[in-house]
């Protein structure tokens, strides 16, 4: 079924689509979830909101704009919902350079004092960005600020635009960090 068809069920409440797409991507979720070392329970919880968060979008036609396939619209609500897990329990996030086969991790507390190697390449490289970008990873891996409290803050227009900085500042960051070695 094509993209547009599926939001368009989607849209319309239809459950058995929602379900279709729930058993259809929930393995590969679980695959791509494991490198943040989250129990399975509440991996299982996270999954389900983030299907349910994808209904509900559908549903305000949030899903008419998007540019990605469905399966990656999904992922990205549910690695949301995992790093705001992470920040939750207060543990380690790996920032994924599996493209550059290292990981490199930092503390989710807001601490400047690496604790290894891999974490002062990390600081190096925040150090490197632009204070836009620093200051807004600072904020949500640090000190544990919400995209809300992010958007307040610094005066962005909205959460949609908060989520896409972010990204594309780890993005940039993990750019540093692989130069720099």
């Amino acid at each position: 079924m094509n993209k547009d068809k599926t939001i368009l069920l989607l849209k319309k409440g239809d459950k058995n689509t929602l379900l279709a797409l729930y058993k259809e991507h929930k393995k590969s979720f679980y695959n791509y979830a494991q490198r943040f070392s989250i129990c399975d329970e509440i991996l299982q919880d996270i999954y389900h909101d983030a299907t349910i968060a994808l209904h509900e979008n559908a549903i305000d036609g949030k899903l008419n704009k998007i540019n990605c396939s469905i399966k990656t619209y999904l992922f990205s609500i549910g690695k949301n919902m995992i790093f705001e897990q992470l920040r939750k329990e207060k543990k380690t996030l790996t920032l994924d350079t599996s493209t550059y086969k290292e990981n490199y991790s930092y503390d989710v507390a807001y601490d400047n004092t690496p604790e290894n190697e891999e974490q002062n390449k990390v600081l190096q490289g925040l150090n490197k960005l632009g204070e836009s970008c620093k200051n807004l990873l600072q904020l949500f891996y640090y000190r544990g600020f919400t995209n809300i409290e992010i958007k307040e803050t610094l005066g962005y227009n909205s959460i949609d635009v908060v989520k896409s900085m972010k990204w594309k500042c780890l993005k940039q960051l993990k750019i540093v960090v692989k130069n720099h070695e």
